[in-house]
């Protein structure tokens, strides 16, 4: 787990270094994934990235990989409520 949460910290922080991550939790970060994608082990990487940055993960219903695809009315809802959150 260790090497894992210092991958998802350069995910995060890629040029603040690996120490930072308080700093990176204060970053506007929109997390997608296709509630149906079983490409590698995605949910699993956005799942504990959500859970140790606490950046919220939002879930594409009927959607693989290729989400804005799948479900694009959902995609863009969310990716608009992001802007007007910023």
């Amino acid at each position: 787990m260790c090497l894992f949460y210092k991958q998802v910290q350069m995910l995060a922080c890629p040029r603040e270094g690996a120490n930072s991550l308080v700093k990176c939790r204060k970053k506007m970060v929109l997390l997608l994934l296709g509630d149906c994608d079983t490409t590698g082990k995605l949910k699993q990487y956005n799942e504990e990235w959500s859970k140790i940055t606490a950046y919220p993960l939002h879930l594409i219903r009927n959607a693989a990989h290729f989400s804005n695809g799948d479900n694009p009315d959902q995609v863009n809802m969310e990716i608009e409520a992001f802007i007007q959150g910023l």
